[in-house]
């Protein structure tokens, strides 16, 4: 199972962030991600036996968090990755406590995942040819009360997310 932890949008959110990635996409190619696939992404496990699986949900119980609001306010070149990203000109703090808190419980369970500096982003295209032009974009808020553990899935050649299982945050 190829497995991560992740913040899912609200309808109104996500429509918004699919309307960024057309008006990205139009300046500067890539692939658009499905609007169902958006997301921010917490930790990154990768590939997990399926016999941790239980495991990392009692893992994932004991993570505290709660409840906040995320503002996405920029759209982002990553040349690196050759991706356009929705970004936030400000994280808010219980965000990056929760993905603290929740690396730290997986690295003592023995999790190999990143533990750079936490920056927050939705990926909105893929293999991008170009960085786009300076869109302005209307910021959109969302609140964000729950944390989803997702499984990747490849289906006809494209990726797709299914959402396993949620938390709310309500330390």
């Amino acid at each position: 199972m190829r497995l991560f932890f992740a913040l899912w949008p609200d309808g109104a959110v996500r429509r918004g962030l699919a309307g960024w990635a057309r008006s990205c996409h139009a300046a500067c190619g890539g692939r658009s991600l499905s609007p169902e696939n958006l997301h921010v992404t917490l930790a990154f496990l990768g590939d997990v036996k399926a016999e941790r699986y239980s495991a990392l949900l009692q893992i994932a119980d004991t993570v505290r968090g709660s409840g906040f609001e995320l503002t996405l306010d920029r759209i982002e070149f990553w040349r690196r990755n050759r991706i356009v990203c929705a970004g936030a000109g400000r994280v808010p703090e219980r965000l990056a406590e929760l993905a603290r808190n929740l690396v730290f419980h997986l690295e003592m369970a023995g999790y190999c995942v990143d533990t750079r500096n936490y920056v927050p982003h939705v990926t909105l295209l893929r293999d991008v040819k170009r960085a786009p032009a300076s869109l302005e974009v209307a910021p959109l808020t969302w609140t964000v009360s729950t944390m989803t553990l997702a499984e990747t899935l490849r289906s006809n050649g494209k990726l797709t997310y299914r959402r396993l299982q949620c938390w709310t945050l309500n330390e």
